[in-house]
């Protein structure tokens, strides 16, 4: 079975590795071994670049031109006119062979193009899709509709609300995973200082400003014995910085970049904070719980809520005040115990693992 996955990128040297490539970077070989390879996958990138070792065949249609979530929106429609006639460029080339292949979109530009040559398009995304405007998600909605595209969905809220639309396309359910290489660790039982971890792109969608306003507004007895550790990399990096520093926060926070190995990370944090804005599924959240983290998270629209139970494996905060996000900080950090936390943890991750959305995909891609 020949199958094509078409992303906006795989890697960037400004963003590094988005939550579908890291979603691919272990879907693939899982297919590829409960199959006995009867897969031939191929990825296909808008723009960026490959890392070394990427453990399936990459093709890049053009790295000139680059998109972020920051971009204004005149950069926005110039990339994705120029990355669309690259798409379209590709597709006349190779149509013979993308027409007996399985193909799935995790690219909202590539979304709206592949449906008009092609049927039965598996549109995965990750994405919520009503985050950037009704009407556009709902003519999104309404091409998936009239080409038989199937609609992959991270979360339970998401499904039920699509579904509850007319002219809707099909629409599955398919759960994001945990990284299998994570194990989870117990945590000390008494420590002098709470480490706070948080990890994603740079960018104002990852609500990393509000989070270091939260952090500025602790009682200083309490940031005291508080440190937290950001990593990732994004056009964001250079204005929380300067917050940072305006915040007299340099003791307290560190941006840690962007790093290859963060699975290896988690064991070395005591509690994650998600910060987001907006979410499809945050795969940091449920790899934190795998790893025996706690999790305090902004109770954005989808994802959060379908995993973390307050008192429990964590905290749902009210989704974007900071005001909020400090009260839980300073309430967490009074009550904290990881014998506490550690097993809710680990048990409200099991579900997320790979092994039980394999059989799933190969199902569906098999279809």
């Amino acid at each position: 079975m020949r199958v094509f996955f078409f992303v906006s990128s795989v890697y960037t040297k400004e963003s590094s590795r988005g939550g579908i490539a890291d979603l691919l970077y272990q879907l693939i070989p899982g297919l590829m071994s409960i199959s006995n390879e009867a897969y031939e996958i191929e990825v296909v990138s808008l723009f960026g670049e490959t890392e070394d070792k990427t453990p399936f065949p990459v093709t890049i249609l053009q790295n000139e031109h680059q998109h972020s979530s920051d971009s204004s929106v005149f950069k926005k429609l110039q990339f994705w006119f120029l990355a669309s006639l690259s798409l379209m460029k590709f597709i006349i080339r190779y149509r013979a062979t993308l027409r007996s292949a399985k193909i799935v979109s995790c690219s909202p530009g590539a979304s709206f193009i592949l449906p008009f040559f092609f049927k039965n398009v598996l549109i995965w995304e990750n994405v919520s899709f009503f985050t950037k405007g009704q009407l556009v998600a709902r003519i999104r909605l309404f091409i998936f509709y009239l080409f038989n595209c199937n609609v992959i969905v991270p979360t339970k809220y998401e499904e039920s609300k699509l579904t509850a639309f007319w002219l809707m396309p099909d629409v599955t359910y398919i759960q994001d995973w945990f990284d299998e290489k994570i194990e989870p660790v117990k945590r000390q039982r008494v420590i002098n200082r709470i480490r706070f971890m948080s990890a994603g792109a740079l960018e104002s969608r990852k609500g990393f400003d509000l989070l270091l306003t939260s952090i500025a507004n602790l009682p200083e007895n309490t940031r005291s014995l508080l440190h937290f550790t950001i990593y990732g990399s994004g056009s964001q990096y250079s204005n929380l910085k300067d917050q940072i520093r305006r915040f007299g926060l340099s003791d307290h926070v560190v941006l840690a970049g962007f790093v290859s190995d963060l699975v290896d990370r988690y064991r070395d944090y005591d509690a994650f904070i998600l910060s987001s804005r907006y979410e499809g599924f945050p795969l940091v959240m449920v790899n934190a719980l795998a790893s025996g983290m706690p999790v305090l998270a902004f109770d954005c629209e989808t994802g959060p809520a379908e995993v973390i139970v307050s008192g429990a494996n964590g905290m749902l905060v009210e989704n974007g005040s900071c005001e909020a996000m400090c009260s839980a900080i300073v309430q967490f950090a009074g009550t904290f115990n990881s014998d506490r936390y550690f097993e809710n943890c680990v048990e409200s991750a099991r579900p997320y693992a790979l092994k039980t959305v394999l059989p799933v995909w190969n199902r569906l891609l098999g279809s």
